[in-house]
């Protein structure tokens, strides 16, 4: 039986490999940088913290960065990086007076301190991981660096005036007996009338009833 050869060997070794990478894939597509806060405004001379979480891999296997782009020109510059298995620090333009990095390990997240803003330190923040041979970024946190703070209005609290129109009051009497003598003097006249043949109606009755008990004395016997 033929043994197989060093380059039979070679290539059954890389196709291997080729078949790992296409069924497992890339791990550092898998990493996700999110950061928070997305845009803020903070005071000149405060002190600004910003966090990057990270998902999909363990730092112990990332390189991590901070850089800024500046909004006078949009150039990207690095701010501080670690260096070295054991996380050194690496200041880029002399930053680490303002600047200052913290890992941690579960869960994983990378934060930027900023002391003593300026004006100067207004821009767009990135995080950035380096995983060989590729850098992947987070998805920015625009810092703002202004003077005051912009006040907001508070709603008003009170009812606002009506401007509504009042309606308008008639002046005519109420509806009601009418207490004029135009027609309080008929009405008096008319029962008036009324009492007097009531009256006559009375006193003919009685001379009716009167004439007509002594004819009914005159015809009984005795």
């Amino acid at each position: 039986m033929k043994q197989p050869r060093l380059g039979q060997l070679c290539v059954i070794c890389w196709c291997f490999l080729l078949i790992s990478f296409c069924v497992t894939g890339n791990p550092s597509y898998n990493v996700i940088l999110t950061q928070t806060p997305g845009s803020v405004t903070q005071l000149v001379s405060k002190e600004m913290n910003i966090t990057c979480n990270v998902k999909g891999e363990t730092l112990d296997r990332l390189r991590p960065c901070w850089c800024k782009r500046k909004e006078e020109d949009g150039k990207l510059e690095f701010i501080v990086c670690t260096t070295g298995a054991k996380g050194d620090l690496k200041f880029y333009d002399d930053n680490q007076s303002k600047f200052s990095m913290k890992t941690n390990t579960f869960p994983a997240s990378i934060t930027l301190m900023i002391k003593d803003l300026q004006f100067s330190d207004s821009g767009t923040y990135f995080c950035i991981v380096e995983k060989t041979p590729m850098y992947i970024y987070g998805n920015g946190t625009k810092l703002r660096v202004v003077e005051t703070l912009p006040t907001t209005v508070p709603p008003p609290t009170t009812k606002p005036p009506c401007t509504c129109k009042k309606p308008k009051t008639s002046k005519r009497p109420q509806p009601g007996p009418a207490c004029s003598p135009v027609i309080w003097a008929p009405i008096s006249g008319f029962a008036v009338i009324l009492l007097i043949g009531l009256y006559f109606l009375v006193s003919q009755t009685y001379r009716v009833y009167r004439r007509t008990h002594m004819y009914f004395r005159k015809i009984s016997p005795k």
